[in-house]
């Protein structure tokens, strides 16, 4: 009867263990994921509209875009002819370089009715900054591959560079993290 009640008591202190390490194994992961939590969103701006400088500079950044210069909000306003009441908020990057036309803009819409005001401003720059783009290039490129727009309600995204679609992927991205 001995070797039966040690085996007992070792079947028992194995579960006893097993449980342990269980719950410890649960309170370990548990912490790890709200650590992960809490630091995936301390990088991002608490309230739930994004800022529209933060989505230039991260789409910016995750680009590897280099020498690119902020238009200051009244700025953007002698490239763009946009209605004040259309946008609430803006940012605008473009190339120090004489040689990259590179350019990031990010508008933030008032309501939805604003969008085709502001995609008629888009679209009047577009075609000046391409034509522009076009006299100064002497290199057969097809710079009209060189603009992309997103509308990603309130934003609306428009890049100039050579890697639009990653732009707005890039773009799309971080918006898509927000909710």
């Amino acid at each position: 009867m001995d070797d039966n009640k040690k085996n007992k008591d070792r079947q028992r202190n194995f579960f006893v263990t097993v449980i342990i390490i269980t719950l410890i194994m649960i309170v370990a992961l548990t912490l790890s994921l709200t650590s992960l939590y809490y630091f995936t969103r301390q990088n991002r701006p608490s309230n739930t509209k994004l800022d529209t400088e933060y989505i230039v500079r991260t789409v910016s950044e995750k680009m590897g875009y280099d020498n690119l210069s902020k238009i200051s909000g009244k700025d953007i306003y002698k490239y763009y002819e946009i209605n004040e009441n259309d946008i609430d908020d803006s940012c605008m990057y473009i190339s120090t370089r004489n040689d990259n036309f590179t350019e990031i803009t990010c508008f933030r819409l008032t309501s939805p009715e604003k969008e085709e005001s502001l995609r008629k401003a888009i679209d009047c720059y577009t075609k000046e900054k391409i034509s522009t783009i076009r006299k100064i290039n002497d290199k057969s490129v097809d710079v009209s591959t060189y603009t992309g727009i997103s509308v990603q309600y309130p934003y609306v995204f428009v890049v100039f560079a050579p890697d639009t679609s990653a732009a707005i992927t890039s773009f799309e991205s971080v918006i898509t993290k927000k909710k």
